[in-house]
Parts: C-alpha cells; structure tokens; sequence
C-alpha cells in the first residue's frame, strides 16, 4: 500500500474513532451530559484533531453512523442480481446481521434527536445519506434494467416502512447480537409482512 493510502486509512481510523465515541458517551450520559474534551480524552486524540474533521459534537455522534466499521456488501449484491429482485434484494439484506446493527444505531439515533432537538437535523442528513447509498447500490447492480424513477419509489417505499419502526411507533423491538430469539423472530414477521405488502406494488 502506498503512503498515500496508509494516511487516508490513518485519518478514517481517526475519524471513526472520534465518532465511535462521541456516540457511545451521548447514549451513555445524553448529549448534554458530555463536552468535545470529554470526547478528544477518552479517544487519545486533541482538541484541534477532532476539529479537523468535526464542527461540533453532534456532527460527531450522527456521523458513527456511516463510519461504523461494517462490510460493504455490495459486491455480493452484483452476484445476486440473477437471482433476486430488488426489493427481494433489499430484504435480504435487511435481515441480515450488520444490517440490523445499523438500524439499531439509526434507532438509538432518532430516540436521541427526539430528547436533543439539536440533533434533528443531522440525523435527517444521516437518512437521507443512507437512501442515497441505496439507490445508487441498487442502480449499480441492476444498472438498466429498471428506470432510474423505479429506484426512488422504491428506496422511499422501503425507508416508508421502515420509519415507524426506528421511531418507536410499534411496539416492536429491532434485534442485535444479544437480542432474545423472540424478539428477533418478532422482528422478521414485521419484515414479512410489511415486504409482502411492499411486493404488491413493486411486483
């Protein structure tokens, strides 16, 4: 790897690093219970460095979201396009685990930005950021075979459904690594459900 690329990997370690733990002290004491010393001490970085890559502490907490150290998968999405529909597709990976870490930590997110209004805005940004990435992954791995509308309906149609769920507006839990098998068998019949309502506009 050349140097170039060893300090690009070096600034995102950083930078995921800040927001790892700009998000964990927020859901651990609030947003209000935790100052950016708090944040540069308990990371071992300065105050200039996380300057460098934040403006404030909510810009912080909201962006561990897209720099939470997952897989990128969609190059098994590419393999899938035989196979799977993209709605099909979308389920698939919605059910799978590191998706499901990501919906907690947009769910532990929009709980936060209810009780800290400051958050709202970044919050939505981070939403925004994510039905993006979908689109995109979407329209990269099936290319022309739908229209380019096809994928906005469809991304918001999904996000649609989703939202009640990540704001807390059911009473149904979304599982993690630790999650009783209940709650995650609960969470898949959601899934079922509101994807075989989704499958009869998107056929």
């Amino acid at each position: 790897m050349t140097d170039d690329g060893l300090r690009v990997r070096k600034k995102l370690a950083t930078k995921r690093d800040l927001a790892e733990v700009s998000f964990k002290l927020a859901i651990d004491r609030g947003l209000d219970g935790f100052i950016i010393d708090d944040v540069v001490k308990q990371a071992g970085y300065s105050r200039r460095t996380f300057a460098n890559y934040f403006s404030c502490k909510e810009e912080a907490v909201v962006s561990s979201l897209a720099l939470s150290n997952e897989k990128k998968e969609t190059n098994q999405l590419v393999g899938l396009v035989d196979q799977l529909t993209p709605l099909e597709a979308i389920e698939f990976f919605i059910k799978k685990s590191f998706s499901l870490n990501k919906l907690n930590h947009l769910h532990q997110l929009i709980k936060l930005s209810r009780d800290f209004p400051s958050l709202s805005l970044y919050v939505h940004a981070a939403i925004n950021d994510l039905q993006i990435y979908a689109r995109e992954s979407m329209n990269q791995a099936y290319k022309d075979t739908y229209s380019k509308e096809y994928y906005y309906l469809l991304i918001g149609a999904v996000f649609g459904a989703l939202m009640p769920l990540l704001e807390g507006q059911l009473s149904i839990d979304i599982p993690n690594h630790e999650s009783e098998s209940g709650i995650e068998n609960e969470f898949n019949q959601y899934i079922d459900k509101t994807f075989s309502f989704l499958r009869k506009g998107f056929e």
